[in-house]
């Protein structure tokens, strides 16, 4: 009878250790969890700077363009409007020129 009391209790001596390593197990794996979650986490909002930095550059370097080229278009837009009204001009005075020859004044 002692043997059998003697194996009953180490048994549950056994018993409690697995248990322990059970409830150890489960703390270990929930912080991991945890950890997981935070990092991945910081992980998503590093990404999302990243990709709202490249997004405001590419904004930005595309508005300046957009700026440098109607500047472009608006400096050919004028030099070509000046030179129509030049032709206008000298095309008027030959006309004028002209009228008046023929009307010998």
């Amino acid at each position: 009878m002692l043997k059998i009391d003697e194996i009953l209790k180490r048994l549950e001596e056994v018993d409690k250790v697995v248990k322990s390593a059970d409830e150890v197990k489960a703390q270990v794996l929930a912080g991991v969890e945890q950890t997981s979650r935070k990092y991945s986490e910081q992980v998503v909002k590093r990404v999302e700077e990243i990709v709202n930095n490249a997004v405001a550059e590419y904004r930005a370097k595309a508005i300046e363009d957009a700026k440098k080229e109607a500047e472009k278009i608006a400096k050919e837009t004028e030099e070509k409007r000046q030179k129509i009204l030049s032709k206008y001009q000298e095309r008027r005075a030959a006309l004028v020129q002209r009228a008046l020859s023929l009307l010998n004044l």
